[in-house]
């Protein structure tokens, strides 16, 4: 008999992209809740992606929009792939430094910093000033790493941090739940090429994490979502 011997099959996972990359949302005003229209920068065909409504279907997994700080997010309107809107209710939120997270329906996440102060008067952000961010803003990823992974993810508990470095630099990982609680934050020296930093959430409940990478200028360059089992 013929028989299978000699063929295989071979399985590939086809990742959807990612979120375009968040634009700075820049310093906003707890006088009153905050529209934003939050721009992106799409690279490898990363970019924002809503299904749109599912009245008596399935139920797809929709665009996601959280912030630390038990800040609401709202009204999320996916208008492009690299725009979207949103609200978020940032009145008498106490002034500090917070982070968006977007998720794309299959996942993936993106990650933006913005920080809140009080009494600052309102000033609409234009789309003279968000183009100009838009063409001035760096490539963040490009400035240190050609690429990270997480495995193994899921875990269990323990897992890696592959971090492939163009260059050697300082940096920091912070590691903080879902709701945007930080648990722990903590230097690393990155070296050049492939590296890998081993992490922990043996002592955590089940759920989604996120590993932020930072680089020596405190700016956030990957971001990582882990499910704990």
């Amino acid at each position: 008999g013929g028989g299978l011997a000699g063929h295989g099959v071979r399985v590939v996972q086809l990742k959807a992209p990612p979120p375009a990359n968040p634009l700075p949302l820049g310093v906003l005003s707890n006088k009153r809740d905050t529209v934003i229209t939050l721009k992106g920068k799409s690279a490898d065909y990363s970019g924002f992606f809503d299904p749109g409504k599912d009245d008596g279907g399935p139920g797809y997994n929709r665009l996601a929009v959280k912030s630390t700080g038990n800040i609401f997010a709202s009204h999320i309107k996916f208008i492009d792939p690299t725009t979207i809107r949103f609200k978020l209710n940032t009145k008498n939120q106490p002034a500090g430094k917070y982070f968006l997270i977007i998720s794309n329906p299959d996942g993936q996440i993106a990650v933006t910093e913005y920080n809140i102060e009080a009494a600052v008067p309102m000033a609409p952000v234009s789309q003279s000033k968000i183009s100009g961010l838009q063409n001035n803003a760096p490539d963040r990823t490009a400035a240190n790493l050609a690429a990270s992974d997480i495995y193994p993810n899921p875990t269990s508990g323990n897992f890696k941090l592959q971090v492939n470095a163009v260059n050697s630099f300082k940096g920091r990982v912070v590691l903080m739940t879902s709701a945007g609680k930080i648990i722990s934050d903590d230097a690393f020296t990155f070296t050049k090429g492939a590296s890998s930093t081993s992490l922990s959430l043996a002592k955590f409940s089940s759920g989604d994490y996120l590993a932020l990478v930072y680089n020596g200028g405190n700016t956030l360059i990957a971001a990582h979502k882990i499910i704990k089992q």
